[in-house]
């Protein structure tokens, strides 16, 4: 069983789930933390890896929850685990792989050696779209899929944040090497989101073992943070008007819980399709990906189609 680093009087975390951002890691986190041997940090996503003596401005649309005055400091982060005797405490963080640059520093300096890295990967071009979707559900728009794509490569050299990178954390052949060379395969374990949401009792016992953890049913995996185009345009204009007002946006969260504002969230966005000749451009730039991830589990990915 994982041996986290010890500090005087709190424990960092020693399990990370670091993405990628749009393939059910929510639901996979908590699905993990229904073991009694786990425990998920609140928030989940604390981004302190990815962020943590980060220099450079995070920028664009939606970066809020990125802003300086936002980003915990390291006491802050461990005062999330603080007093938990769990064997395992649980970091859920998908910025960090969006940022490996501060990320995998960090996690060298502030975790223990023998921290694990839990990765999660959906067929890269459905994650691509649904990033974009969910950012249209948060009251943000940035122009049509089609535009946020030929537009990628300079947002991210201005610094945009993450869930607007579409092809970029698609590109997984490109993402996971620096964590693969930095901590080894033997410390890294990936999941398939289509895989985990046809068959969740068999892709948790293959969490749990890889965690050492005793073998445990956990019950079934939750959807969560669905992606879709908003139903109302008035409701997508409000919600984005109560992001960009701290004052009104704090008197939300204060007053609702996550479930509430996440079911308020959901219940405004209905699925769309990508039109077919968008599909057939990212499958075309996107081709390397299958048979890289394929190898990297030896096997194939029949999921993906």
């Amino acid at each position: 069983m994982i041996r986290p680093l010890m500090t005087a009087d709190r424990r960092p975390p020693n399990v990370l789930l670091i993405g990628a951002p749009r393939c059910a890691s929510t639901s996979l986190a908590i699905a993990m933390a229904q073991h009694p041997s786990m425990f998920l940090c609140t928030p989940k996503e604390p981004h302190f890896l990815a962020m943590h003596g980060r220099s450079a401005e995070i920028c664009g649309i939606g970066n809020e929850n990125f802003a300086p005055r936002h980003r915990p400091s390291q006491d802050q982060w461990l005062d999330l685990f603080a007093g938990r005797t769990e064997p395992c405490l649980l970091d859920a963080s998908v910025s960090t792989i969006s940022y490996p640059d501060t990320a995998i520093p960090n996690i060298e300096r502030f975790c223990g050696t023998d921290t694990r890295l839990v990765v999660i990967l959906r067929n890269p071009v459905d994650r691509a779209f649904s990033s974009y979707q969910y950012c249209l559900s948060k009251g943000w728009d940035a122009g049509s899929f089609e535009d946020c794509l030929d537009h990628e490569a300079s947002r991210i050299a201005e610094g945009w944040q993450h869930l607007w990178f579409l092809k970029h954390l698609s590109q997984y052949e490109h993402r996971l090497p620096p964590f693969l060379e930095a901590f080894g395969a033997d410390r890294m374990h990936i999941v398939i989101t289509e895989e985990m949401a046809a068959d969740p009792a068999r892709v948790m016992r293959g969490v749990f073992a890889f965690l050492e953890l005793p073998d445990f049913a956990a019950g079934s995996v939750p959807r969560y943070n669905s992606s879709g185009v908003p139903r109302s345009r008035i409701m997508r204009n409000l919600v984005a008007f109560a992001r960009r007002q701290p004052a009104l946006r704090g008197t939300l969260r204060a007053l609702s819980t996550g479930a509430v504002r996440e079911k308020l969230r959901s219940s405004n966005v209905e699925k769309a399709a990508m039109a077919p000749l968008t599909r057939d451009r990212l499958q075309r730039e996107l081709s390397a990906t299958r048979p890289w991830v394929e190898e990297l589990i030896g096997r194939r990915l029949d999921a993906w189609g």
